[in-house]
């Protein structure tokens, strides 16, 4: 009891001092990483409910971890807490280290809620560092935190993703954005997306018909379609053939690996969409990589728009090249909401 004491009085030091003065590091680390302060004994007997929560996959085509579990002990925290992104996970009441601390952490009024389940995860931000998410899963006891996992799973993974986003893009556009460009498509177009500093813009047809970004080392490509009209978007077959035709022309005959390829319904800047994710191949040049294609009608200017973000990195891990084309291709902006 004295050693979970020590290291309880360790934690809350640090965070007094912490929160004592006003400048905070910056965080660092993997955007996809989180580092998990618990029991021994509880990570153990939650761990299969976090890996189902976190360890989502994205295929590539191979399959990539949308995030990364890291356990370490509570007498790590000094090395670890500036990282992005920091979970801690506590019985209410136990009497190990990461108990005490989280316990310590809460209000009585959050308590009783957290024990009559009526709070379970809680997100904070910038405790130890800035840019930072860390979050709390507290319970009565660890099958309610294995049960609140089970239940809230896909909710807290979605959260964390709409934060990993904003963290990623604020670090994208920190070393540099092309903001003369981004004028430049507005005064044109009538439309504009973010530009981050080292993309060019390689082709652009009379009118908009396609304007096309690309950066390589590794080879990536935002390459934005448009046509006149409004098309059914309650019909998502034609969207392959859409895309499979411009490739064709474009990407050197690139195609759509349909059996590993799907098309959602998705809610794009408060316009309707259809977002295409999946594989694309060459046949001719023996490659392959990851897409995603996000298709809306925007009624400001009158026109349909095909955004397509792919890949080409052989041997490397793609998930994030894809993450930082999809934030590009999100912030699509048209004049009538500029």
């Amino acid at each position: 009891m004295k050693k979970s004491f020590n290291q309880f009085s360790v934690i809350g030091i640090s965070l007094f001092l912490l929160f004592a003065c006003d400048y905070k590091p910056a965080s660092f680390g993997s955007f996809q990483k989180i580092i998990v302060f618990a029991d021994s004994t509880i990570y153990k007997s939650i761990q299969p409910e976090l890996e189902q929560t976190f360890d989502q996959f994205v295929y590539t085509p191979h399959s990539e971890r949308s995030f990364f579990l890291d356990f370490h002990p509570v007498s790590a925290l000094d090395t670890y807490k500036s990282r992005r992104n920091i979970l801690f996970i506590g019985v209410i009441g136990a009497s190990d280290a990461v108990s005490e601390f989280v316990t310590g952490s809460l209000s009585e009024q959050t308590r009783q809620a957290v024990i009559e389940n009526k709070v379970f995860e809680i997100f904070r931000d910038n405790i130890f560092a800035s840019e930072q998410t860390v979050m709390f899963f507290p319970g009565k006891d660890a099958e309610q935190i294995a049960k609140n996992l089970r239940d809230r799973g896909q909710l807290i993974f979605e959260k964390l993703h709409a934060l990993y986003l904003t963290k990623m893009e604020s670090a994208m556009f920190f070393e540099g954005e092309q903001t003369t460009l981004e004028e430049y498509l507005a005064k044109s177009y009538d439309w504009k997306v973010r530009v981050q500093h080292d993309y060019r813009l390689v082709k652009e047809e009379p009118g908009g018909k396609v304007v096309w970004f690309r950066r390589l080392n590794p080879d990536r490509n935002l390459f934005i379609y448009r046509f006149p009209g409004e098309k059914n978007l309650d019909k998502v077959d034609w969207t392959f053939d859409l895309r499979d035709s411009l490739t064709t022309i474009y990407y050197e005959a690139d195609s759509i690996d349909r059996t590993d390829s799907y098309a959602q319904i998705i809610d794009f800047r408060g316009e309707k969409a259809i977002k295409l994710t999946g594989i694309w191949q060459n046949h001719k040049l023996l490659i392959g990589g990851p897409f995603r294609t996000i298709i809306f009608y925007d009624p400001a200017t009158g026109y349909t728009y095909l955004l397509d973000m792919c890949v080409t990195a052989p041997g490397e891990m793609k998930k994030n090249y894809l993450d930082q084309l999809e934030i590009m291709a999100r912030s699509f902006t048209s004049v009538g909401k500029m």
